[in-house]
């Protein structure tokens, strides 16, 4: 994993300043495109004025360009991460479970960013776009009388990673709590934005969460874990 271009990501005044960069590369291409147009583009003599009155500013304009966004990392950079690291905890997470097989009905899988602490970096982009430094893809499988969790947390800035892998006696846990809500979060850019943080807690009898699981958006899956879940620790308990 490049850590050093992730970080670069979350990098408010770095990213900032690139941006403003790129928007002078596109400004030169912007004119080069004018230039062309005006310059009689087309075909024969003047197809070739307008082509060589224009092709200074594209080129510099595409220099320009390609450098601020070599000095950026992309979302598509993240997700080419993620990727890999969906990759590992999958297999991970079967070699756990002793490979099992994948019933829909007990097999659950959530990921996301890792919303729930508030002391991470948190950049939020203008189409809505939340992200942290941390990310967590976690499995749960519901047996018989226990429930199997693998969770791994990694961060995408260093290499802290946090891996539980634990089986827990249907009969030790009390059930699941769904966490969703908005709250205000102060970002990377200084500024406190609108921040979704969704995710599902697993507690025991005691009320200690054992496992907290972020997940990208609120669905039924989410819904139907905590019921499942509900419905077999009742069945256990009741004998």
């Amino acid at each position: 994993m490049d850590y050093r271009k992730n970080a670069m990501f979350f990098e408010h005044k770095r990213v900032k300043k690139w941006t403003y960069v790129s928007y002078v590369g596109y400004g030169f291409i912007a004119l080069a495109a004018i230039l062309f147009i005006l310059n009689g583009a087309g075909m024969g003599r003047g197809g070739m004025w307008a082509l060589s009155a224009a092709l200074p500013f594209a080129a510099v304009g595409v220099a320009i360009l390609l450098t601020a966004l070599s000095m950026m990392t992309s979302e598509k950079q993240l997700k080419e991460e993620i990727a890999n690291l969906q990759k590992e905890a999958e297999e991970n997470a079967l070699a756990a479970f002793e490979h099992p097989d994948r019933n829909p009905d007990l097999f659950f899988q959530f990921e996301g960013y890792k919303m729930t602490d508030d002391s991470l970096i948190v950049r939020k982009l203008r189409n809505g776009r939340v992200f942290t430094t941390v990310y967590g893809i976690t499995y749960m499988m519901i047996e018989k009388n226990n429930l199997h969790i693998y969770q791994k947390r990694t961060s995408l800035v260093d290499e802290g990673v946090e891996i539980l892998s634990k089986t827990f006696p249907l009969a030790s846990l009390s059930g699941a709590k769904i966490i969703n809500e908005t709250v205000m979060r102060t970002c990377n850019d200084g500024e406190e934005h609108e921040v979704k943080v969704v995710a599902v807690q697993v507690f025991d009898n005691d009320g200690n969460a054992v496992c907290t699981a972020n997940c990208k958006i609120y669905d039924y899956d989410i819904e139907r874990f905590a019921e499942t879940l509900g419905h077999n620790i009742k069945r256990v308990k009741m004998g």
